[in-house]
C-alpha cells in the first residue's frame, strides 16, 4: 500500500522503537499484534497528524478569510434538527464550512482529543478534565409508540406493562440504550426481563418501524415531537422511572472560534423554542 518493501517497513519500526525506547510490536504464537505502548505510539501519531493537517487548514483559512469546521455528532443528535441549526449558521456566516460525522459518543470523544475534530455534540457526556463543555439542553428518553398501539390509550405505562411489549432498540454502544440500561439496573432489572425484538443502529430506521407499529421503543422526546404533532406516534413517560440526560458541545479549550460557540448555543434554543411551540 506504501510503495515500500518490508525490510524498509521494518528499519522505520527499529527506529521509532529505539527513538521512543519502547517495543512497538510484537510477535505472539507466529502473529504480529501491537503492544499497549504501540497502541499509544499510534494514538500520539493520529493527535500528530491531525494536528499537522488542521495547521495547513488553519492557515489557509487566514488567507481566503474562510473557516472550515469537522463537527462530530452522535445518530439520536443527527436526527433532531441539528441540520437546519447548522445550516442557518453557514448561511449567516459567509465563509463558513462544517464537515459533519456521526458516531458514537466514545468515537467521537476521541476525535475531538485527536483534533480529528473542532467539536462534538453529543448526548450525555465523558468526565475529561480536558475537554471543555457547553451545555446547550437537557433532553428526557420516553417510551414511543405508534398510534394504534394499545397502550397508546393507557395514561400511565409501568415496567411490566413494557415487558409485554416488542422492544426496538438501539445498539448497546449507544448513549440512549446505555441509560435505558443503567437506569433499569436502579430499578433492580435488567434487560434480560424485556422482549427485545430488534436492535437497530440506524434512529431514523427505528423510528419508521415505531410508526408502522412493529413495536415501541425508548428514545430522546425531542424526537419524536414532529411524529406525535402529525399523530403518528405516542409518546409516554414509565412509572417511577426517570431518564433524563444533558446535550452537550464538547471542544477543546484551544478551539479558536469561540463566537461560533455561543451562536450554536443560540440557534440550538432558538430551533427548540420552535418545535416547542409548533
Amino acid at each position: 500500500m506504501l510503495n515500500l518493501t518490508q525490510p524498509a517497513i521494518s528499519q522505520q519500526i527499529k527506529t521509532l522503537e529505539n527513538e521512543f525506547n519502547c517495543k512497538i510490536f510484537q510477535y505472539s504464537e507466529g502473529i504480529m499484534k501491537i503492544t499497549e505502548q504501540g497502541e499509544a505510539v499510534v494514538s500520539s501519531a493520529k493527535r500528530i497528524q491531525a494536528l499537522y493537517n488542521r495547521c495547513h487548514q488553519t492557515l489557509k483559512d487566514m488567507e481566503t478569510k474562510n473557516r472550515h469546521i469537522i463537527l462530530g455528532i452522535t445518530r439520536t443528535a443527527e436526527m433532531s434538527g441539528l441540520g437546519e441549526i447548522l445550516a442557518e449558521y453557514c448561511g449567516k456566516n459567509p465563509g463558513t464550512h462544517i464537515k459533519i460525522y456521526t458516531g458514537s459518543i466514545t468515537n467521537l470523544y476521541s476525535l475531538v482529543k485527536n483534533y480529528e475534530a473542532d467539536l462534538i455534540i453529543v448526548e450525555g457526556s465523558l468526565p475529561d478534565p480536558t475537554l471543555q463543555t457547553i451545555r446547550l439542553d437537557t433532553d428526557t428518553l420516553v417510551l414511543a409508540m405508534g398510534s394504534e398501539n394499545p397502550l397508546a390509550q393507557k395514561p400511565t405505562i409501568t415496567l411490566e406493562d413494557l415487558k409485554k411489549q416488542k422492544l426496538i432498540l438501539r445498539l448497546n454502544s449507544s448513549g440512549t440504550r446505555v441509560l435505558f440500561e443503567e437506569t433499569l439496573k436502579a430499578h433492580n432489572e435488567t434487560i434480560d426481563n424485556f422482549n427485545v425484538m430488534l436492535e437497530v443502529n440506524s434512529i431514523g430506521t427505528i423510528m419508521d418501524l415505531v410508526r408502522h407499529n412493529f413495536g415501541v421503543s425508548i428514545m430522546g422526546r425531542s424526537l419524536c415531537l414532529n411524529d406525535v404533532k402529525e399523530k403518528h406516534m405516542v409518546i409516554r413517560t414509565i412509572e417511577n422511572f426517570e431518564m433524563s440526560r444533558e446535550i452537550n458541545l464538547v471542544y477543546n479549550p484551544d478551539f479558536p472560534h469561540q463566537d461560533m460557540l455561543t451562536s450554536m448555543k443560540e440557534l440550538y434554543l432558538e430551533l427548540k423554542r420552535k418545535q416547542e411551540n409548533e
